[in-house]
């Protein structure tokens, strides 16, 4: 008979190697989409319930796909990677793996699970910076910049010389709508060298709203864009700055989604909200083009061949996608009509054309699809498909 424990660790090493293998595949290019790699993730956990590398990821798959039992995932992944005697002895190990964890929440604006995990990591692993000032951040964003500026006093105590730890600082001042500490924060943070373009960023925002006194860090985010020089908005001028504008916009709904106990929704509608214009903003050869996302005239317009277009190029691209894509876009423009940035009848247009274009474009999806498969295409004949199903009504570069 074997004890439970070797019963554990002969599960925990059939995991690992499975684990391995899935991302052995990614680094190969291997096509897997998030159905697929879920799938695998929930093998590999059923492998071995323990092994929080995959329980970990499969939370965050599931908190980026919209499913309900993916923050349940990540706090029990997180609960066993804190239990982990192996990792209590190499601490190195067990910041890399908790660091990886924290960076995967806040990139899904999920700071409400990151803060209890890095509440306790900062009283594990007391004399690491990162830790310190990602709980921090954790803080500031779910809406206590002053606290936020305390918690990190203790990562530039431990480091005082990264410019970076600065220049966060210099953030949290900016959202707590204190102007001297932010100017002297990010002042310091010129001096340590900190990075250049964040902080130009942050001095840009300082500038705004010393200029326009009672206004906060958030109605910088949503200031509107001056299109012909004569107001004190953002200028759309560049494809960096379109891509700014866009990003600030995001980070406005999902702070406020955040504060607002609605975060769980969030995730999903802002990964169809980015994987949709960053696939439509490209030109006919590929190269970046990005797209303002408040240009809802624009986008009305064209709507269903960008559509299209985006199914083309997406393997993966079904009816449960499509509608995603289409329900986030109505969520965004009711929030940027909300914050005037948007015309509400140009919202109504942009709902009755989607209601038109809608299932057509799930219904070539679903052939589209399902033709190809039927068996690997060659060029010619894939392109035969797209005409037959598409028309000329795509985006997509035809040779």
């Amino acid at each position: 008979m074997t004890s439970k424990s070797q019963d554990t660790s002969k599960a925990w090493s059939a995991a690992e190697w499975q684990y391995d293998m899935l991302h052995a595949e990614r680094m190969l290019a291997s096509v897997l989409g998030p159905t697929d790699t879920a799938e695998r993730l929930k093998e590999i956990v059923d492998l071995c319930p323990t092994f929080y590398p995959a329980l970990i990821e499969l939370g965050v798959l599931r908190i980026e796909t919209g499913q309900a039992d993916g923050a349940q995932n990540v706090e029990e992944g997180l609960t066993l990677l804190l239990s982990d005697r192996k990792l209590r002895r190499k601490p190195e190990e067990a910041a890399e793996a908790a660091q990886a964890s924290v960076a995967n929440l806040h990139d899904l604006f999920r700071f409400d699970l990151s803060r209890p995990f890095l509440q306790k990591m900062v009283e594990r692993a007391p004399r690491n910076a990162w830790f310190h000032m990602e709980l921090a951040h954790a803080v500031a964003m779910l809406g206590d910049p002053a606290r936020a500026w305390e918690l990190s006093e203790h990562a530039t105590e431990l480091d005082p010389d990264n410019g970076n730890w600065w220049n966060d600082r210099g953030l949290y001042a900016l959202m707590g709508g204190d102007a001297k500490r932010a100017t002297q924060a990010l002042e310091r943070s010129r001096r340590l060298g900190g990075d250049s373009t964040a902080l130009d960023a942050n001095f840009d925002v300082l500038g705004w709203m010393e200029r326009h006194e009672g206004k906060t860090y958030f109605d910088y985010l949503l200031r509107p864009v001056d299109y012909d020089g004569s107001s004190d908005g953002f200028e759309a001028d560049t494809d960096e700055a379109i891509d700014d504008i866009n990003s600030y916009r995001l980070i406005a709904m999902g702070v406020e989604r955040l504060r607002g106990g609605t975060i769980s929704t969030f995730p999903p509608l802002a990964s169809n909200i980015r994987g949709f214009f960053r696939a439509i903003g490209r030109d006919v050869f590929g190269e970046p083009q990005p797209l303002l996302m408040e240009d809802i005239d624009g986008l009305r317009r064209e709507i269903e061949m960008k559509l299209n277009g985006f199914v083309i190029r997406h393997r993966d691209a079904d009816g449960k996608l499509i509608h995603g894509i289409c329900d986030a876009l109505l969520e965004l423009y009711g929030f940027l009509v909300d914050r005037g940035l948007v015309e509400r009848r140009a919202r109504t247009a942009f709902c009755k054309r989607l209601d038109i274009v809608r299932p057509k474009v799930v219904a070539r999806a679903a052939t589209f699809r399902a033709a190809q498969k039927e068996g690997a295409l060659s060029p010619e004949a894939r392109q035969k498909l797209i005409r037959e199903v598409f028309g000329n009504c795509h985006d997509v570069m035809m040779f």
